[in-house]
């Protein structure tokens, strides 16, 4: 029962962590968007507008994966089942995080050039 309660509270944590960590990235990112001229800049490109929301998604989840299971899990339920992220794996997942969100605005401003 201990376990079952443990793992609820664990879980109610990742979510938050989550929801703080997208709430977050979509207020910046809709700042920077309005900016640039919103989503306007997307219409009739259905495929950019889905590349640009999986790549931004893709990135932010891999920078949260980081960020919990070498910081945040050290104290929490699944800590004793899983250790942090070795170095290199750490170095790959933040640098393909990243390389995902600079392509998506990549993707963005381009539109934003060359559309208009």
């Amino acid at each position: 029962m201990k376990d079952t309660v443990l793992f609820t509270v664990e879980l109610l944590r990742i979510i938050l962590i989550l929801f703080a960590a997208l709430v977050g990235y979509s207020l910046l990112n809709t700042f920077v968007m309005d900016f640039f001229g919103g989503l306007d800049v997307f219409e009739g490109n259905d495929f950019f507008r889905t590349w640009f929301f999986l790549l931004q998604t893709l990135g932010i989840l891999g920078l949260v994966t980081v960020l919990y299971r070498n910081k945040l899990k050290k104290s929490g339920w699944m800590a004793k089942y899983q250790g942090p992220l070795q170095a290199r794996t750490v170095w790959w997942i933040v640098r393909i995080s990243l390389a995902a969100i600079v392509a998506s605005y990549g993707i963005f401003f381009g539109l934003v050039v060359f559309s208009g």
